[in-house]
């Protein structure tokens, strides 16, 4: 082969006793190695064969800089053998593999560079800007008045992996070869909000012990009852980012789909509980930036079936299309260069921004993330929040001054300073037309002790409860002692009825007793904490009350404020 590769032929001298040579091993070796080193460097990194992707023309570079970087090896082999043949000075001429290798790649290169460069805000500001539409609304509008605070997800991703793991558990065999994923998906599932995560493989060896058994199911996490459960499934799945070969979901993929470019992938599962593979696609509005999401592809997690959708006709219970940092870098690009780039450096007129970190809110079946809205010149206080739908990427923009999301966090902790807890990252909510932040406070095991409430406005004022219903009810006392309580407008007024006790139970909740009354005229349930008021100890089946009550959340059961025996 050494001999092959180093024949020489066709030598020519000049009169200045100077030659050059036409080097064929040299092509031969730069044409093999750039072959080789491509067909190994696509089965490893598997790249997009999109022109828009950086990842291809690095591919294509790398490539041809092994196969030019083996050619001139040969190249300066042979020419070292020539010159000592002949004593004679020789060239390397420009029909040579080391020579062409060099220029291609050069030129190649400082392509990507140029595309790069090009691609950039500076001479693509209206394509970033442009990437996403903003509506304009207002705070009462969009943040509707809680109906039952104990329906508010509050539980953040680092808890549902701590309370997730504890569903293994006591499943030995599955916890010695599989391991929950980190990457938990927020979902709508039948109307409620959870938490999903799958199984992985722990590792090549347990891959090849279980990959014809598959991976047997998933971790679902409650964020309201801060439960979690281990879904067995009926059919393994067997295509995942932990499994190898052809059961790894990116080769998967791009046994069908040489061309697209993922924008990552997310675990879900559909209304009937069978898990998916969500893999939005990317396209570029600038030749190789500001990208967004075009259409998905969605791989049955346990068949492997592929299906392709337009962004507008992606079945509804899919949930994110658009991640959430996707959707910020958006906002951030709209807010930023509305008024155009320079203005972006310089006067910052109207420019505005997220915050660094974000929640979701789970309505109307669809996943949204919130987040505040900064101005550029001052990031210590919200101007505004934006609300982004994960799945067809509506952006709802609405103005109310506040405190950002860490200052009420570090509020929040301070409250309780003395506990050492750690705050969640806060959910805005609506409570009695009040813009109030809430979020749970954790200890150091990463689970759920208290929870707090925080006047956006006014961050100082803080309320701390056991449960969601004692820290509205402690946030109702706080806002009406700075008369900042219920309008004469609002729906909760107290209500007074005269009712005969048909039941009435004693029941312990996170360590308090609470009183629960049901009416014999309408099955009506009326709760008041007992400490509040202890007389309710000699209430019986059968008092007729005249009672003063209201409904807090909107709910069936009503607070009982105060009664009197008739």
């Amino acid at each position: 082969m050494s001999g092959f590769f180093r024949k020489v032929s066709n030598m020519k001298k000049d009169n200045n006793q100077e030659g050059t040579i036409n080097i064929r091993s040299g092509w031969i070796a730069m044409i093999l190695f750039t072959a080789v080193a491509a067909i190994v460097g696509y089965w490893i990194t598997l790249p997009a064969i999109n022109i828009h992707s950086i990842g291809f023309w690095l591919w294509i570079l790398i490539s041809i800089s092994v196969g030019t970087l083996v050619g001139s090896i040969y190249d300066s082999s042979t020419v070292d053998k020539t010159a000592k043949e002949t004593h004679k000075k020789i060239h390397i001429p420009k029909r040579s593999a080391t020579f062409v290798g060099t220029v291609l790649g050069g030129s190649i290169g400082l392509f990507m560079i140029l595309g790069i460069v090009f691609s950039t805000r500076l001479f693509a500001t209206k394509s970033y800007y442009s990437r996403i539409g903003v509506e304009q609304s207002t705070f009462l509008d969009e943040m509707k008045a809680i109906e039952d605070i104990n329906k508010i997800a509050l539980m953040d991703t680092d808890t549902a992996r701590v309370i997730g793991k504890r569903a293994l558990g006591s499943l030995t065999d599955t916890v010695s070869q599989f391991m929950v994923s980190d990457a938990y998906s927020t979902i709508d599932y039948q109307g409620n909000p959870k938490k999903v995560s799958p199984l992985g493989y722990a590792g090549f060896f347990k891959y090849l012990n279980n990959k014809d058994k598959g991976i047997p199911g998933y971790v679902m996490v409650d964020p309201v009852a801060n439960t979690s459960e281990y879904v067995q499934l009926k059919d393994s799945m067997y295509y995942s980012p932990s499994a190898f070969w052809s059961h790894d979901l990116l080769r998967h993929l791009r046994s069908k789909y040489k061309k697209e470019v993922f924008e990552g992938h997310y675990f879900e599962i559909d209304d009937t509980g069978i898990p998916f593979w969500v893999c939005p696609v990317i396209s570029f509005h600038s030749f190789m930036g500001a990208k967004m999401i075009d259409s998905v592809i969605l791989v049955n997690a346990c068949d492997g079936t592929m299906t392709k959708y337009a962004v507008d006709d992606v079945p509804k219970w899919v949930d994110r299309v658009y991640d959430g940092d996707l959707l910020c870098d958006a906002f951030d690009d709209y807010g930023i260069f509305e008024h155009g780039f320079w203005n972006s450096l310089f006067a910052k007129d109207g420019c505005k921004k997220t915050t660094s970190d974000y929640g979701y809110k789970v309505m109307n079946g669809d996943v949204w993330i919130y987040t505040g809205v900064t101005s550029l010149s001052n990031d210590e206080s919200n101007i505004g929040f934006v609300l982004m739908n994960q799945r067809t990427a509506k952006c709802i923009y609405f103005a109310q001054p506040g405190a950002e999301e860490y200052s009420a966090m570090g509020a929040a902790e301070g409250a309780l300073q003395d506990l050492g807890y750690v705050a969640s990252f806060p959910s805005l909510v609506n409570i009695d037309n009040t813009p109030t932040y809430i979020c749970a406070l954790k200890d150091n095991g990463g689970l759920v002790k208290k929870y707090a409430m925080i006047h956006v406005e006014q961050y100082n004022l803080v309320a701390t409860g056991n449960t969601p219903a004692d820290t509205i009810l402690a946030y109702r006392k706080l806002l009406e002692k700075n008369n900042l309580g219920i309008k004469p407008s609002d729906p909760f007024e107290n209500l007074t009825k005269t009712i005969t006790i048909k039941k009435i139970e004693f029941i312990m909740i996170d360590g308090d007793t609470y009183v629960y009354i049901v009416a014999d005229e309408d099955d009506a349930v009326y709760k008041k904490k007992f400490s509040l008021d202890e007389t309710m100890i000699t209430l019986k089946p059968g008092d007729v009350l005249d009672i003063e009550y209201e409904n807090i959340d909107q709910t069936t059961i009503d607070r009982l404020i105060s009664y009197k025996r008739k």
